[in-house]
């Protein structure tokens, strides 16, 4: 993947037309219930990045102790390393099926806001770039991503189990995630600032700007998306 990452891109825009002609298709065709298949699908991927969130967390926490922020920040040898390495590779690796997502919001006909086709296609592209040039501030990402993917695929698991849930978590999960996409855009705005400085730090100046319009996107589509959904009482299922 890293050093093929540009295939994501024809992924990415295979994946929309896919979305597209996959709506239309089922524009005239009864909606497919697969409860049972979506449950085992989120629970999968809650185990999943629950295990990622662990395994990442603790890795950043360790860093950021012994040597501090900066170093957490900068530094890149957690691509090399067997564990977290490991981790990482499939952290880029899962974002391919995490598109799976999309399939069951076209198949079971419900409402297929624009932040999630959105989210989905950069993200794909992104994060094999990022991995790829072995993005310094990669970590804070990997951490990030995995912690708050793990409760939220275990609040879809939930709901996928006809399991009612006060609206908080699903809020408080939305809240979560525009934090960790400002904190993207500070972090990776820090590092670029430290690299134009003349620092040191293991960020490309062009990685390091795309990360910043990523996160920086998101964290606007993201907060359109809570306040259009939980202050207008907007019907529909969360991206």
């Amino acid at each position: 993947m890293s050093r093929n990452w540009g295939v994501t891109i024809p992924c990415a825009a295979a994946y929309l037309l896919v979305v597209f002609f996959g709506k239309r298709s089922m524009k005239n065709r009864g909606r497919l219930d697969l409860r049972p298949l979506l449950t085992a699908w989120n629970l999968v991927l809650a185990v999943f990045s629950t295990m990622g969130a662990v395994h990442s967390n603790g890795e950043l926490i360790s860093r950021l102790y012994r040597e501090g922020l900066r170093y957490a920040v900068c530094d890149s040898s957690f691509y090399h390393d067997d564990v977290i390495g490991f981790w990482t590779f499939l952290f880029a690796f899962s974002k391919v099926f995490e598109l799976g997502d999309t399939f069951f919001l076209v198949v079971r006909k419900r409402r297929l806001r624009t932040l999630h086709w959105y989210h989905h296609a950069p993200t794909l592209v992104y994060t094999s770039y990022a991995y790829a040039h072995m993005h310094g501030p990669g970590l804070f990402s990997l951490a990030m991503n995995y912690g708050i993917h793990a409760p939220m695929y275990a609040y879809f698991t939930l709901r996928a189990a006809t399991v009612v849930l006060p609206e908080v978590f699903a809020v408080c999960i939305t809240l979560v995630q525009i934090l960790q996409h400002l904190c993207g855009c500070a972090l990776n705005a820090w590092a670029l600032w430290i690299v134009l400085h003349g620092g040191q730090c293991s960020a490309g100046v062009l990685v390091s700007l795309v990360s910043i319009c990523v996160y920086g996107s998101y964290a606007v589509m993201f907060l359109r998306f809570l306040v259009d959904k939980y202050t207008r009482k907007d019907d529909g299922k969360a991206d």
